[in-house]
């Protein structure tokens, strides 16, 4: 053995599992490409005055940043024709930027019964826009968005917006703060999704 050659010393049973490990590792990435192509999320924070959007699009093994914005209903109109607005938008948005998956931040439930009676409301009339566009929709718990964006299911708003800042090379923090909640819910589902198509993989 020449000088400072190293022995392979791997048995055979080593290297044919590191092999097979390789080839799934292959097959996962394929598995989540053919999965994603083309794939485009709009995430959605809902809220019965301010509702924010935010559309990514999966190319290769990141998500790009599309478009982003809110939603307003006037205090002054009616419960229901501000739902109709909410619902309405939502299934304008999808239908805009041609988006194929749609994620929703589920309700928190508080101490304050009218807040979540009203969150509740708009989550729904969300849920109803993305249907009606005929999108499968998923939930996402705001501490699963905090923890899969910021690292922490208890993270603040401002520490969310700037990992969504730098996660997606944005250059400046994206605004208002509802359409940052929004695209934070949108890259979970990416990251989830990612994460169901390894396990798909191993069934």
């Amino acid at each position: 053995m020449r000088v400072g050659a190293t022995a392979n010393t791997a048995s055979p049973l080593a290297r044919t599992a590191a092999v097979a490990g390789a080839v799934h590792c292959r097959l996962v990435l394929r598995a989540w490409r053919a999965y994603s192509a083309g794939m485009r999320i709009l995430g959605v924070d809902p809220g019965l005055n301010i509702t924010g959007f935010g559309v990514l699009e999966v190319v290769g093994d990141r998500c790009v940043h599309v478009h982003h914005g809110v939603v307003r209903t006037r205090p002054a109109d009616t419960l229901a024709a501000r739902l109709v607005a909410i619902r309405d938008a939502v299934r304008a948005v999808a239908g805009e930027f041609e988006v194929t998956a749609g994620a929703v931040e589920a309700g928190f439930v508080g101490t304050n019964t009218k807040s979540a009676l009203s969150l509740g409301q708009a989550r729904a009339a969300a849920i109803l826009g993305l249907a009606d566009a005929g999108i499968d929709v998923r939930e996402y718990a705001p501490a699963l968005v905090k923890s899969t964006v910021a690292g922490y299911g208890r993270g603040e708003k401002s520490q969310v917006a700037q990992m969504v800042k730098l996660q997606l090379g944005l250059p400046s923090l994206p605004t208002p703060a509802d359409a940052a909640d929004a695209l934070a819910v949108a890259i979970t589902h990416w990251a989830h999704s990612r994460m169901d198509a390894k396990l798909a993989t191993r069934v």
